[in-house]
């Protein structure tokens, strides 16, 4: 890594523990297949998307109404879970996620690759 002082056995113990704690590569796969599994209807879509990050799940809801996304959405929020991450999609289109959310498509794929290779030291 450009500019890392540390030895790389100490950087790759830290991305470990950050993995770990963070658990970013759940949360990029699972976003990343959201969007590519999903982005193929051309109705408005409400949505709410719901991962779980222990245990890896990812459940997306589309609702009827704005109001009743938002009604499920305050009680995800009222859970206080730190392994959920909830967020409300409402959007003309299911393929504008692409367009929305960007970083889902341009890189995640290298760098979770990247970042995977180094935490089960298949790095080439």
């Amino acid at each position: 890594m450009p500019g890392a002082e540390a030895p790389v056995d100490d950087l790759l113990v830290e991305l470990a523990r950050l993995e770990e704690s963070l658990g970013v590569v759940g949360r990029l796969r699972a976003y990343e297949s959201l969007v590519g599994n999903h982005a193929t209807s051309d109705r408005r879509n409400v949505l709410t998307l719901e991962l779980w990050r222990r245990e890896g799940r990812l459940t997306v809801t589309v609702h009827e109404t704005l109001a009743l996304a938002q009604e499920r959405l305050t009680e995800l929020e009222a859970l206080d879970d730190e392994d959920l991450d909830a967020v409300l999609v409402n959007i003309a289109r299911i393929s504008q996620l692409r367009e929305a959310y960007p970083n889902y498509y341009a890189d995640t794929g290298r760098f979770t690759e990247f970042v995977t290779s180094r935490l089960d030291g298949t790095a080439g």
